[in-house]
């Protein structure tokens, strides 16, 4: 029994043993790989290839006013979409897109409206615009050229100016 007992020990030694480094592993996975790193990517407006939007009078004036008058426009359009080089890493170009396609892109562009040669509003809007435009007072009855004026076009509207 002497024996056998320590033949048992012994197998009970050895199996701890060589079972130590598997409760090691089991109960202390081994350490995972660093996370890889993604290089930044950023737009680089490109000198060609831009997308150019027509202005378009969504509410044109009427044809007859009177001065004093008040009348209000709704346009869209009448702007340049810069084309951009999506660059990734030091240089690689991953792909082309237009500025209004990138996150945080606003829509901000100047817009004048004049009577003859006179500028009678200019606001600074976004996609679709509104302006209010007032005849000026003093404003001579007759044809008139009124004149919608983006940093891209112009759109003309003939008005007639009747008396007041």
């Amino acid at each position: 029994m002497g024996i056998q007992n320590s033949a048992r020990w012994r197998f009970v030694a050895w199996a701890m043993l060589a079972g130590w480094p598997w409760l090691l592993s089991a109960c202390y996975p081994p350490p995972s790989p660093p996370p890889q790193s993604t290089p930044t990517c950023y737009p680089r407006p490109q000198p060609t290839g831009e997308k150019i939007v027509g202005a378009t009078v969504e509410a044109p004036p009427p044809t007859q006013v009177s001065p004093a008058q008040t009348i209000t426009l709704t346009l869209s359009g009448g702007y340049i979409i810069a084309n951009n080089a999506i660059v990734c890493g030091e240089s690689s170009v991953v792909r082309y897109a237009f500025s209004d396609e990138l996150p945080g892109f606003s829509w901000d562009r100047s817009v004048d409206v004049m009577l003859d040669a006179s500028t009678v509003a200019s606001i600074h809007c976004g996609y679709e615009c509104r302006v209010e435009v007032t005849i000026p007072a003093d404003t001579a009855p007759g044809p008139h050229q009124l004149v919608v004026r983006t940093g891209l076009e112009r759109v003309n509207f003939d008005l007639l100016v009747t008396s007041p």
